[in-house]
């Protein structure tokens, strides 16, 4: 394969994985600048329109940032390379990554209070049949702005007297006094209100709205991506 392929082909194949890295590479930063804001706007403008929360919000995320990703890998692919030195294009193109994944990280962090979402990874049976050990929750986080909690729906809150230590459980009654009683759908293995009493409005942390099959084997990576839902024995 001819070198000018070569740098074709690799610069699409960086765009693929990074928007915009491509055109980094070839010295475009402008272009690189564009798809990179792109697929940051898009996340943002998903995620705070609201659209995130519908039944197919996250597909919607995804497939619009698949077309991101596959058009600047196009981009990259017809663009001429322009003349520069390797060791600049190289240190630009670091830089490029490095600021990308902070932005990423800082945004994903974020994601509770400025987004209005978050991710929670379940490490228990006793809200199976609807949670599975392994499962992820994505939960709305501004859900009870404007209205109260109904019976029935599933959450996300924090244990009375235990902050930072998270529980999902279904609203089994909601009272006049804004608390609510919690119950597991398993309900012989699951320690709920039952336990620890009702749960103050203040300390639901959000409903949840999709539950999604996962299985990330590594802890560290479970704990690291996402909030981390306590097993009923480590209460």
């Amino acid at each position: 394969m001819p070198q000018r392929s070569l740098i074709h082909f690799f610069s699409a194949l960086a765009s693929l994985v990074v928007p915009g890295l491509g055109q980094v590479l070839k010295g475009h930063w402008r272009i690189a600048l564009c798809f990179a804001a792109a697929l940051l706007v898009c996340f943002i403008l998903v995620c705070l329109s609201r659209v995130i929360i519908a039944d197919w919000g996250l597909e919607a995320l995804a497939l619009l940032a698949a077309l991101i990703h596959v058009t600047s890998a196009i981009s990259a692919a017809r663009l001429r390379q322009r003349p520069g030195g390797l060791a600049l294009r190289s240190l630009t193109a670091t830089a490029f990554i490095v600021t990308s994944i902070g932005l990423g990280v800082a945004l994903f962090s974020a994601r509770a209070s400025v987004l209005g979402i978050n991710l929670y990874y379940v490490p228990s049976a006793s809200m199976s049949p609807t949670l599975l050990p392994g499962d992820l929750i994505l939960i709305d986080t501004r859900a009870y702005a404007e209205r109260q909690p109904q019976a029935g729906e599933v959450v996300v809150f924090s244990v009375p007297g235990q902050p930072g230590r998270f529980q999902v459980k279904r609203i089994h009654v909601p009272s006049d006094e804004g608390e609510f009683i919690m119950r597991g759908d398993n309900v012989s293995a699951s320690l709920d209100s039952r336990y620890y009493g009702e749960i103050p409005f203040e300390n639901l942390h959000g409903k949840a709205l999709r539950f999604i099959r996962y299985r990330p084997h590594h802890a560290l990576f479970r704990r690291i991506l996402f909030g981390h839902i306590q097993t009923d024995r480590s209460l």
